[in-house]
């Protein structure tokens, strides 16, 4: 019998658990404009995988609720499970945020290393506010924070002019200025940011709703080198 780590309850026995599908389906943008084979092909047709595989599954006699699952199906191992973060994303950022996971352990190992030498102290954040600029389309758009460490936020990408854009360039700025002077990124506009280390790997959220959160996206990260070994897995560092 499988023990699937339900990521909303834990682990519990395959019983409790029904099989919903491969993962990831993504809905026609354009469902009008579909053929009848195009139709068949999206309701019926599903990749048939020899090996680790991306599937869908509820906890029936439990929670109730939908996570997705990767499988070896060849030795029924359980590689991961996981849930989607924020269910109002689009594809789009959601096919982005994985891109992003599939690297996001570089920079875990070089601050992992760079704690282990116990010098100065090592700090992680991560820019998850999200421009107004083009609709939102691009969410937290890689390199957006770079304005806002200069205090810049008139331009579109930073809220042009608008006050959340303002309150995030006033956060981030103050924090660069903080940790230039003192080598220590604390200040009075954001929540108190611990040192990275490997016990905690707390990584201050730049957001409308400032946060710290330990393992920041950890599980993704990990998932996806479990799935693709070339992928850098701070686990190693």
């Amino acid at each position: 019998m499988l023990l699937i780590p339900c990521p909303f309850c834990g682990p519990r026995p395959e019983l409790e658990f029904r099989y919903g599908g491969q993962a990831h389906i993504a809905r026609p943008a354009n469902p009008a404009a579909l053929s009848d084979e195009e139709w068949a092909e999206f309701l019926y047709l599903r990749d048939n995988v020899r090996g680790v595989h991306a599937e869908r599954w509820r906890h029936i006699h439990g929670c109730a609720r939908f996570f997705n699952v990767r499988r070896n199906t060849l030795s029924d191992e359980i590689l991961a499970t996981y849930r989607r973060a924020n269910g109002r994303q689009t594809y789009y950022l959601t096919q982005a945020e994985a891109f992003t996971d599939a690297t996001r352990g570089n920079s875990q190992i070089q601050a992992l290393r760079k704690a282990r030498l116990g010098r100065a102290a090592t700090y992680m954040y991560v820019w998850d506010w999200e421009t107004p600029a083009f609709d939102g389309k691009f969410g937290a758009v890689h390199g957006h924070d770079v304005e806002a460490s200069f205090h810049l936020s008139r331009n579109p990408i930073g809220g042009a002019g608008m006050k959340p854009g303002r309150q995030m360039s006033d956060r981030l700025a103050a924090t660069w200025v903080a940790f230039a002077t003192s080598g220590d990124p604390n200040n009075s506009l954001i929540p108190h940011w611990p040192a990275y280390d490997r016990g905690r790997r707390a990584t201050m959220v730049f957001d409308n709703e400032m946060k710290v959160v330990d393992d920041y996206r950890g599980d993704f990260v990990r998932m996806i080198a479990d799935a693709a070994p070339a992928t850098p897995d701070p686990r190693k560092a």
